[in-house]
């Protein structure tokens, strides 16, 4: 992302992430001012860019068993950087550009870094908020080729991050609605605030299926 010109597919992607993020965000009793969050499952890093904007947090994490998604979004984070702090995007009057400026020039803390939260190797400790977004689901249809995969899989995933929250802060989970994962929410030792259904087109290449919604269960608990 050398010139202004080159950031325009990915603030598109961008804008389309941020509006589901916006939405999994939308829940009461979630306190979105804390110390330290991570987006476990981050990919190349558009949902987390969307947290660093809807999120009041100097400490941000993102975290991925693929090390080259992680790459790709180190990759990206510092290309975003040096677009929006070099000058480039001064003259710019897009609302995004300028919300992305502020947060990179408010010098919080960005990083991404390889974490498996089936292991669970490189995870992060006393977090305030930890984030998941569709990945329980991959993980019980074993779609990451991990050593087990149903219920126990996702199980053990959800105690693993739940083991990265400190005591009184929350976790919020966002899944396709196919399990309910109540039941092990509960074995996780987490104590469900919310719980509500809501569906949104998915998010294609260049824009938003319209065609259909899919339904999306959302899941709010704070650590005992």
């Amino acid at each position: 992302m050398d010139r202004l010109s080159d950031m325009d597919d990915f603030l598109a992607q961008l804008r389309l992430e941020l509006e589901d993020i916006e939405q999994d965000l939308a829940c009461p009793g979630l306190r979105r001012s804390c110390h330290s969050a991570a987006d476990f499952g981050c990919g190349a890093g558009l949902t987390t860019i969307s947290l660093l904007l809807e999120l009041g947090t100097p400490e941000l994490q993102g975290i991925d068993k693929d090390a080259r998604l992680i790459q790709a979004a180190k990759d990206g984070m510092e290309g975003l950087r040096l677009s929006l702090l070099s000058g480039e995007a001064e003259d710019s009057e897009d609302q995004l550009i300028a919300r992305l400026r502020v947060a990179l020039e408010s010098g919080r803390s960005v990083s991404f870094s390889i974490g498996d939260i089936i292991s669970p190797h490189g995870l992060p400790r006393n977090l305030d908020l930890a984030f998941c977004r569709r990945v329980l689901i991959p993980i019980h249809d074993n779609e990451y080729s991990n050593p087990v995969s149903g219920m126990i899989a996702a199980q053990r995933a959800i105690k693993n991050i739940a083991a990265t929250v400190t005591p009184g802060g929350q976790m919020l989970i966002v899944e396709k609605h196919v399990v309910d994962f109540r039941p092990a929410l509960e074995k996780a030792g987490l104590d469900l605030q919310q719980f509500d259904c809501y569906g949104r087109g998915d998010i294609g290449t260049s824009k938003r299926v319209t065609l259909y919604e899919t339904p999306y269960l959302r899941y709010l608990c704070t650590r005992l």
